[in-house]
């Protein structure tokens, strides 16, 4: 087994959003891309924040504890006017591309997160997700996968 690094698994050049985008944007990314979580970036190009695709089904800013007191229809169209910034889990878990692919599937399930950001000299590099986890494992398991029994 010679590709045991992130950098072997990963998703390179991710989409993206920045501070200033509203969550509309980052729908129609995550939509138009067919990606379910996205790396949200500051000015400098820095990783601040992640917003996912839960973050967007759930509609409610983490920041705002008004607007529990609006009635659902409210939030969800207001929610989609507002910044990506109010959605995002800030400072998410993050990966090199040396980091070895064990190590970022153990960060996943620990944290209970479906992919991590990978980031080098501390720019946005890629992506891992579940899913490039079990390509991997679906790469290197010895035995073969059996077919369910009907």
């Amino acid at each position: 087994m010679d590709k045991l690094l992130v950098k072997d698994w990963m998703t390179g050049d991710p989409i993206t959003v920045d501070t200033t985008n509203n969550l509309s944007t980052a729908y129609h990314l995550m939509r138009m891309n067919s990606v379910r979580r996205l790396p949200v970036l500051d000015e400098a190009e820095h990783l601040v924040g992640i917003v996912t695709w839960g973050d967007i089904r759930e509609a409610r800013p983490k920041a705002s504890a008004s607007m529990t007191m609006e009635p659902t229809w409210e939030i969800h169209f207001l929610a989609g006017i507002r910044g990506v910034r109010e959605f995002m889990t800030p400072d998410p878990v993050a990966v090199t591309p040396q980091t070895p692919i064990r190590r970022a599937a153990q960060l996943m399930l620990e944290n209970k997160i479906g992919g991590l950001p990978v980031v080098e000299h501390e720019h946005v590099v890629g992506m891992i997700s579940e899913t490039d986890i079990f390509r991997f494992l679906l790469t290197y398991l010895e035995e073969p996968v059996l077919e369910p029994a009907h």
